[in-house]
């Protein structure tokens, strides 16, 4: 059952009465988000933390339907400098972390993309 941003949910089991663990599996923090991928952009990529940056990216992507306008934008940046690094990584890294950041992202929610493309800096790309 999806929750809202900070609340978790818990259920009463009807056979027991007990109350079960709350379930946390969709709770998220969107400014967290929004920092994670504004603190890669300012601490910039290069060859030694690629594999880190998009391990970081791959978790962030996972969640992808409570991205914002900004974090696609700021996502998109961070893929941008990734891409002349490429050859410098394994192809594990490009297939099991980048790709799949990519591929995640396809699921933002389409108002979201769309808000983004209507930005001044996504237009241009």
């Amino acid at each position: 059952m999806p929750t809202s941003q900070y609340v978790k949910s818990s259920k009463c089991s009807l056979f027991t009465g007990v109350w079960q663990k709350p379930d946390m599996s969709q709770c998220y923090n969107t400014e967290g988000i929004t920092q994670q991928l504004k603190n890669i952009t300012s601490a910039g990529i290069d060859k030694e933390n690629i594999e880190e940056v998009s391990t970081i990216l791959r978790d962030i992507s996972k969640k992808s339907e409570y991205l914002k306008a900004e974090d696609i934008d700021l996502a998109v940046d961070i893929h941008e400098k990734m891409v002349p690094l490429i050859s410098n990584v394994s192809a594990n890294i490009t297939v099991n972390n980048i790709l799949v950041s990519i591929n995640d992202m396809i699921n933002t929610p389409e108002e979201v993309l769309v808000e983004d493309g209507k930005s001044e800096r996504t237009g241009k790309r």
